[in-house]
């Protein structure tokens, strides 16, 4: 289905959402997308939820070459903080958590939301309720039968 993000203003807080299955073509794609854009680097905290992801497809090797991606460009996320919430991609989000602490990324892996949100100081139902919307636009982008 894919990755769709979205910044929270009250929370100063960007919300990422892994639904579905996901491609290195998507997750490149989107990787590309923020280090070209000059909004991307604002915003210190940030949430990534990944726990109806099918990351199954994709490598350590991808996770790494997502980080040099970020390093390349000279964005700006050092001192950033990241709380992944996953339940059973553990091995790809301690993949993308050694890369980028490479680059002075904090990162932490959860398998509850809550807990993730008290680590970045966020409200967890403002947060749980932007996850939902977008996880309802990625469900969308899939044609359904009739």
């Amino acid at each position: 289905m894919g990755i769709a993000h979205r910044y929270i203003e009250s929370e100063d807080l960007i919300v990422t959402v892994w639904h579905g299955p996901i491609t290195w073509d998507e997750w490149e794609a989107v990787a590309r997308r923020q280090v070209t854009h000059p909004a991307s680097a604002a915003g210190r905290r940030r949430l990534t939820d990944a726990r109806s992801a099918d990351t199954s497809a994709l490598t350590p090797e991808q996770a790494e070459a997502i980080s040099e991606m970020y390093a390349a460009t000279g964005l700006e996320i050092a001192g950033t903080q990241l709380a992944i919430v996953a339940d059973d991609m553990s091995a790809l989000a301690e993949n993308v958590r050694r890369s980028l602490t490479a680059l002075r990324v904090t990162v932490f892996i959860f398998n509850r939301l809550e807990v993730a949100c008290a680590w970045l100081d966020a409200e967890t139902d403002i947060v749980d309720e932007a996850i939902s919307d977008l996880r309802a636009v990625l469900d969308a982008r899939v044609p359904r039968l009739v």
